[in-house]
């Protein structure tokens, strides 16, 4: 019993990453966890995509679990995807927890995403791994390593390079901001500290632009991976917004 929390997470992932979050909030709430459209075990689709693709997804898997309304936890990729739901189909969903993210790419980021994508369709998901880990987690971290950062690896590898691409394409073309205001829902921002790609100050945009929002620092943390900062994460989900 409870209401539904539905996870969406990050580019190069599966729904593993939640683990750690469905084991502390199953509890009080119904998790569902789903693969994104040509990762993990979902089917691929050839092409770039958009997040009105990504948020397509969702809301069948809603319908199929009979879910009126949920909680949307998402990170970076799947952040994204909460921004475009709650934009767009803001009436299925009681709040959004968006965790690195940006809410728009600007042009200067756009043509510099056209080098990973080509990267991995030339030469693999290797030519891609290490630029992944470090935006992921921060030397310290890859230095002690542990069983966080050997998933992480496992997943990036385990990702097919056209899979990859046409989610790094909808992550090039993002374009919300001068949405956001639309989204009228309790909604938190998650943001690590020392992020490198989703920064602070993207955070700030996000939450500066939506009616209520409110900002969380994880701290010291780069992207909001779950496995590594489950504790300090964890209980800001999900309804921490006061409205």
């Amino acid at each position: 019993e409870g209401p539904w929390l539905m996870f969406s997470y990050s580019l190069a992932c599966d729904h593993r990453i939640w683990n750690d979050q469905v084991a502390a909030l199953a509890s009080d709430y119904r998790c569902l966890r789903y693969d994104t459209l040509s990762h993990g075990k979902s089917a691929a689709s050839p092409g770039a995509y958009s997040f009105a693709d990504l948020g397509a997804d969702a809301l069948p898997l809603m319908d199929a679990h009979d879910i009126d309304k949920c909680h949307f936890i998402g990170t970076s990729l799947g952040a994204m995807t909460a921004q475009g739901l709650g934009i767009n189909q803001g009436e299925r969903f009681l709040s959004l927890s968006i965790c690195s993210s940006n809410a728009k790419i600007p042009e200067v980021g756009r043509q510099q995403f056209g080098e990973p994508i080509q990267a991995v369709l030339d030469h693999g998901m290797e030519s891609v791994i290490e630029g992944n880990m470090s935006r992921w987690f921060t030397e310290t971290c890859l230095a002690n390593g542990g069983p966080a950062i050997d998933k992480s690896r496992e997943m990036i590898l385990a990702t097919q390079t056209q899979d990859y691409a046409g989610c790094a394409a909808a992550i090039r073309d993002l374009d919300y901001l001068d949405r956001s205001g639309e989204i009228d829902l309790p909604v938190i921002v998650i943001v690590g500290v020392q992020d490198p790609g989703t920064t602070p100050a993207e955070a700030k945009k996000i939450a500066d632009a939506i009616p209520g929002a409110v900002i969380w620092k994880s701290i010291p943390a780069r992207i909001t991976r779950t496995w590594k900062t489950r504790r300090r994460s964890t209980g800001r989900l999900p309804t921490s917004s006061p409205r």
